[in-house]
């Protein structure tokens, strides 16, 4: 797995203004080595990409964010290995906050953007992956779609499962999404609990469901603990896990963007303890969790309820294992 962290922190900011429009340390990236990784003055990061037929359209316009600015096919002098002057053009997307958290985030995400892109990608590649990218650091501000424990837990069952690709694969797409997890006629919903009591809060239609579908719940005890496990160290475990398919990372990116917006620094932050999760992980057929009459008064919608997990049998893991497809990629042992 490229890890351009591992190369930004090996350059050397340019001891001055090398003079001529970007003022950048770049150097080839392994493998990539038509595109540059590049630290400024004020030692933050940017990504120069070159594009193989960038003369054949329009050049648009600068994009500037808060933490990050695009700009397309600009004219460099870069300082490269030994000092040497390089001149190129490049769309150059450049972290612009002094900032070490914000720079390995914008790393890590540019790790899996240069892999996606490949080492000679066209101009119709490189916008829409930039595009992604754009989404990525707009939705910061945003505000947040789920607590962070909601979404460790989820992050939670993606790192320990037998298979993450098939998990992110069918990973909601946005977090309002009614189920987590979602493959055909298989769905799987996770729920955490602070307090070691398997009470958890559903949506009617969580717990009744179209015909023909087969739902699972996940229960998971989840505490903070100081040297405990962030979602963002789930996020390395999965990466870590997965080869070769970078457009399944950014999709995991995007998810945890619009689920965190600007509660993405705390995410940083908080740490839970992942051997209780693991210790404590549950799984539950929906049919035998305790429920309201489905047949509500004449105008009624939307009804959520707590419901108490502790009297439900757990599931034959083997059974669903055996129905493959979600199931089988979920269910570890």
């Amino acid at each position: 797995m490229l890890d351009l962290n591992e190369i930004f922190h090996s350059l050397q900011s340019p001891s001055q203004s090398i003079g001529i429009n970007i003022r950048f340390t770049a150097y080839p990236i392994p493998g990539y080595e038509q595109h540059r990784l590049g630290k400024d003055i004020q030692g933050n990061p940017s990504l120069l990409i070159s594009v193989i037929d960038s003369f054949e359209r329009v050049k648009p316009a600068s994009i500037v964010l808060e933490h990050i600015t695009v700009q397309y096919d600009v004219d460099c002098h870069i300082m490269g290995p030994n000092n040497v002057i390089e001149k190129g053009s490049f769309t150059i997307m450049h972290c612009i906050e002094a900032d070490d958290v914000l720079n390995t985030h914008f790393l890590r995400i540019a790790s899996s953007i240069i892999t996606s892109l490949g080492p000679t990608p066209s101009w119709a590649h490189v916008t829409h992956t930039i595009n992604r990218l754009v989404e990525l650091f707009r939705v910061m501000k945003d505000s947040p779609k789920k607590s962070i424990q909601g979404l460790w837990a989820e992050l939670f069952m993606i790192a320990r499962a037998r298979n993450p690709h098939v998990m992110l694969n069918a990973w909601h797409a946005t977090p309002e999404d009614r189920y987590d997890f979602n493959q055909g006629e298989q769905r799987l919903e996770v729920k955490s609990s602070s307090m070691r009591i398997r009470q958890h809060h559903f949506s009617l239609e969580q717990l009744h469901y179209l015909e023909g579908t087969k739902v699972l719940i996940a229960s998971i005890f989840i505490e903070r603990a100081g040297a405990g496990t962030s979602a963002f160290d789930l996020m390395e475990q999965i990466h870590s896990r997965i080869i070769n398919n970078p457009d399944i990372l950014l999709h995991m990116d995007r998810v945890v963007g619009l689920t965190l917006g600007k509660n993405w620094r705390h995410a940083l932050q908080e740490r839970f303890d992942q051997e209780l999760a693991e210790k404590s992980v549950a799984f539950f057929e929906s049919s035998t969790i305790p429920t309201v009459n489905p047949s509500l008064p004449l105008g009624v919608s939307e009804v959520r309820f707590k419901s108490d997990l502790t009297t439900s049998p757990t599931i034959n893991l083997a059974s669903y294992r055996a129905l493959g497809g979600l199931f089988q990629a979920a269910l570890r042992r």
